[in-house]
């Protein structure tokens, strides 16, 4: 046969590859693409490619991406086939499992609404927050539906708080079937005492990664930087949980996140050493974010451009011998700063998204409608301890919903990402 071909990839949403008959080089062929479920559609493969060019395949218009059907169904094992129309020839690589579909890129969630620090730079302004209010075990499990749809790593238990204050917190992990363990992470700053059998069961829960905050091991910077802490507390802690994750076979990935500031720039490159003697894979150097009730605290603290490329040139030894992540200050961030811009008619919030409407009589909203409002990208959600959801491509004011009151919330935020996806390829086709 003069035929040629190869299914590369699929992301669940669209598979690509390539088609070439020999004896038409520069002629383009059409492919059918098959479900084992039993659909069938075609595309015509004329897309160029420029290594199907450099490997000698005709003019390398060659080239094809097809877009399976937009139709939600329950995650189930289905496999693509392809072959050039007319022919019996079947592409290479076929058939190919469809992947699930990379619906929701992150879910950020909080299962408590409070930190039982003070930090100075903390993009959250606690002064108007009242109390400890916790997520419910029942609320936490009406949202696992959504680990199939999201990412490894990705399905968080804090965004903005504390997830150790939730007196539940490891039994809301224990509760993730086994298969989805890898979706769960959170972050901690480790200044409440933990017992041993936390630790342990923390240690050997198959979670994705657990996120540390580590500033400092200097008893009065920690002070400093972490109001309300106690170093020896916060080092016990993170002593315990080193011992335990090095012994564990289902060990999480231990991922530290250091902040920067003239309190502590000089010792950060020590932090990424001794973090590594811990076991860290990722260690994050992180400027500070503007945000107006931090601009007072941040103008004393922040680094300028000299001392900012100081620590860069103390970083370069480590960096070059492992896993280190670095961001630099935002464009405008210390012109923010100086100008303490938006101080002037910054009020506190009471929650941090979502308003003070009772979830229990939040209307939930047309998801056909919504997702004609969103990009056509996997969706950035955030959850609030009580359940009620929003996503961070549209304003909150135009969509936020009570997950319990969804009967499935993974087809609901399905239907969103279709609607979404739909109205791009209007666009596209009109």
């Amino acid at each position: 046969m003069p035929f040629e071909g190869h299914l590369d990839q699929n992301d669940g949403w669209s598979v690509s590859g390539w088609a070439f008959d020999r004896d038409r080089p520069n002629e383009p062929v059409e492919v059918e693409v098959e479900l084992s479920s039993g659909f069938t559609g075609r595309v015509r493969a004329d897309e160029f490619r420029a290594d199907l060019l450099a490997h000698g395949v005709g003019n390398g218009r060659h080239g094809f991406v097809y877009r399976l059907p937009l139709e939600w169904k329950s995650p189930a094992i289905e496999t693509i086939t392809a072959r050039i129309k007319g022919t019996s020839f079947t592409l290479n690589g076929s058939p190919m499992s469809r992947q699930s579909r990379a619906l929701v890129e992150l879910v950020a969630g909080d299962i408590v609404n409070n930190c039982n620090l003070r930090c100075p730079f903390c993009i959250v302004d606690y002064a108007n927050v009242k109390g400890l209010k916790l997520m419910t075990l029942e609320t936490f499990k009406r949202s696992l539906d959504l680990l199939p749809i999201t990412k490894p790593g990705n399905f968080w238990l804090s965004c903005l708080h504390e997830p150790t204050l939730n007196p539940q917190f490891i039994d809301f992990i224990e509760a993730v079937p086994d298969a989805y363990r890898d979706r769960i992470s959170f972050t901690t700053n480790l200044a409440k005492r933990l017992s041993d059998e936390l630790l342990e069961r923390l240690a050997n829960s198959g979670i994705h990664s657990i996120r540390v905050s580590f500033d400092s091991r200097d008893p009065a910077a920690f002070a400093r930087l972490r109001q309300n802490g106690k170093y020896e507390i916060f080092a016990d802690n993170l002593a315990r949980l080193s011992a335990r994750l090095k012994t564990s076979r289902r060990r999480p990935v231990l991922h530290f996140i250091t902040m920067a500031f003239k309190d502590n720039y000089r010792e950060i490159a020590d932090l990424v050493r001794h973090g590594r003697e811990l076991g860290s894979t990722i260690h994050e150097i992180r400027y500070i974010y503007y945000v107006p009730h931090v601009a007072h605290w941040g103008k004393e603290h922040i680094l300028n451009a000299a001392e900012w490329a100081e620590l860069e040139r103390m970083l370069a030894p480590v960096a070059a011998t492992g896993h280190l992540s670095v961001a630099g200050p935002v464009n405008g961030t210390r012109e923010q700063f100086e100008e303490e811009r938006g101080l002037a008619d910054y009020v506190a919030r009471e929650t941090s998204f979502g308003g003070s409407q009772d979830p229990a009589h939040m209307v939930v909203p047309d998801p056909a409608v919504i997702g004609r409002m969103l990009p056509d990208e996997a969706l950035r959600l955030r959850m609030r301890w009580d359940g009620v959801m929003m996503t961070e491509q549209i304003s909150e004011d135009l969509f936020r919903v009570n997950i319990n009151k969804l009967e499935y919330s993974a087809a609901y935020f399905a239907s969103l990402r279709v609607a979404a996806m739909g109205k791009a390829l209007e666009a596209v086709e009109g």
